[in-house]
């Protein structure tokens, strides 16, 4: 039986649209909507207990975002072969590297606090095994690192591109070996950081994407 969708009633003062939409996406980038699962605009309505317009609104929108797919009388979560895989890393690395050529110059002690935490968590996460928690982890890394850029035009693309690859990132994450690479490379990535040096701390991010391309490609492709 497929597993069914899981979400909170929304309250009527809200924004339907909106928040039906955010509801979904968190459920795709936390990876609680499986890959072969299928969903519908009338179930989805009646589980948010609103009317079908707001969910078809949203659900639209997500597949603008190429975050989901119609199949049928329904959704699906998109499935993504090696050429399309590279294109998007090409665009996350042009994309997040703009990001460090705009923020790291000025990146706050706090900011560097918070990656380290992160980082140390993505240690301890390695060492017990405990992938949900190395991938939640990761995600906040990424977050953090992006977040010292102030052009929401750009971080609002840089989240498109990243939450695309996030669908199946989870997969790739499974494997110690690429664990312990992006560890490696967000010390490495820390240390240029706290130096305020734009161009290593750009030379790093560039290595991790083009070994992601290698790396997750394979588990990336459905």
């Amino acid at each position: 039986m497929m597993k069914e969708l899981q979400v909170n009633t929304i309250p009527k003062q809200k924004k339907m649209g909106e928040i039906v939409y955010e509801e979904i996406r968190k459920k795709i980038i936390q990876n609680e909507i499986l890959i072969q699962q299928t969903i519908y605009e009338t179930k989805l309505a009646e589980q948010f207990n609103v009317s079908r317009t707001p969910v078809r609104e949203a659900l639209m929108q997500l597949v603008k975002e190429g975050l989901l797919v119609e199949k049928g009388r329904g959704y699906k979560l998109p499935t993504l072969n090696i050429s399309e895989v590279k294109k998007i890393y090409q665009v996350r690395k042009y994309l997040e590297t703009s990001v460090l050529d705009l923020g790291v110059s000025t990146i706050k002690e706090t900011t560097i606090k918070k990656l380290t935490k992160q980082l140390d968590l993505e240690k301890a996460s390695n060492i017990s095994k405990d992938i949900r928690g190395f991938i939640r982890a990761n995600r906040r890394f990424n977050l953090v690192l992006m977040s010292i850029c102030s052009n929401e035009h750009l971080l609002k693309l840089v989240n498109l591109y990243s939450d695309r690859i996030e669908l199946y990132r989870a997969k790739a994450l499974r494997t110690q070996e690429i664990r312990e690479k992006v560890i490696y490379h967000h010390k490495e990535l820390l240390i240029f950081l706290e130096k305020r040096d734009t161009e290593g701390a750009k030379a790093t991010l560039a290595t991790l994407l083009e070994e992601g391309i290698e790396d997750w490609g394979s588990h990336l492709v459905s």
